[in-house]
């Protein structure tokens, strides 16, 4: 059994009652990324901006609630972690593994007076944990809230919730990936969705860098493909900038950077990722400067990336 078949096989566990199929070629239009900010940065480009949050400036700006978090059983945002929110003001975020999780990471989510709506759970109240902490984001969709963590065997999953109770509607294993540790710096990336597909890069258990891709169908958790990127060389956290028809008409490109702890190793910082119908390949691999967490901004306007990154070494401004 190869690589790939094993992981569409470990696709199907705990998914009994669907029957399991590679799945239709193509992108699916089902779900997206809901406004105003239901990922990383707001969108898939990684622009860092919205439009509709209004704010005057020189007005005052003052608490409109506080809530504890701690008092409630669960915990604050692990590290750097993102807070997401929906069109309907409600905010999503992964907790730590301090207060009263039990060192158990969950999906909680809070309306927008400042009470828990829920915490992500199996349907009949019990916490559905995510594991140890990372600095990924809840991905809110129009028809459902995405989480990766990791199960207690060490592997990397990535799960799909109700977003109007938190009932994981399914939980697939990637079984190529080791599961997030964001304490020992095992780290995944915030997935990326795409009509009505979530796209994963996991850490490989062997070698240690981002270098397993994913793509997964939204609505049934059906692992579509796998593959071993071929020419990753570090292990990258953050998020991930996705650029439809970048590669052709239906054929997006990924990409991500990170820090390869030299500016003169000669190990790349930044990748770009071919995505098909049928799995991806790297496409381009180039030198950037260190940057602790992978955030690549795409403009449509004129169809460049570019990278923020620190002055410890490497020029602090790339473009691609």
């Amino acid at each position: 059994m190869t690589r790939n078949q094993r992981s569409l096989a470990a696709a199907c566990v705990g998914l009994s009652f669907l029957s399991f199929s590679r799945g239709s070629p193509g992108f699916s239009q089902t779900d997206e990324v809901e406004g105003p900010w239901g990922t990383v940065h707001g969108d898939i480009a990684g622009t860092a901006a919205t439009e509709a949050i209004p704010y005057i400036l020189g007005t005052s700006v003052k608490d409109a609630w506080r809530l504890d978090v701690r008092a409630e059983g669960h915990d604050r945002v692990a590290g750097r972690n993102p807070i997401t929110f929906d069109a309907a003001g409600n905010v999503y975020w992964k907790s730590s593994i301090g207060g009263g999780t039990g060192g158990v990471s969950r999906v909680v989510s809070v309306n927008p007076a400042g009470d828990i709506r829920w915490f992500g759970n199996d349907g009949a109240g019990n916490v559905h944990g995510l594991g140890l902490f990372d600095s990924t984001a809840v991905v809110v969709g129009r028809n459902a809230a995405y989480a990766v963590g990791g199960s207690v065997d060490g592997t990397l999953f990535v799960a799909a919730y109700k977003k109007d109770s938190g009932e994981v509607i399914w939980e697939t294993p990637l079984d190529e990936s080791a599961a997030p540790d964001g304490a020992n710096g095992t780290e995944a990336l915030t997935p990326v969705l795409y009509r009505g597909k979530l796209f994963v890069v996991g850490v490989d258990k062997g070698s240690l860098v981002s270098s397993e891709a994913y793509q997964v169908d939204a609505a049934t958790g059906i692992v579509d493909w796998f593959t071993l990127l071929d020419g990753i060389q570090i292990k990258m956290l953050g998020q991930m900038t996705l650029v439809p028809d970048a590669f052709g008409p239906g054929e997006p490109g990924l990409y991500l950077n990170g820090d390869s702890g030299n500016g003169a190793d000669g190990i790349p910082e930044v990748y770009g990722i071919h995505l098909t119908q049928d799995g991806a390949e790297l496409a381009w691999s180039a030198e950037g400067g260190k940057a602790g967490r992978s955030h690549l901004v795409y403009s449509e306007v004129t169809g460049t990336l570019y990278a923020h990154t620190w002055s410890d070494y490497g020029a602090q401004l790339y473009t691609y």
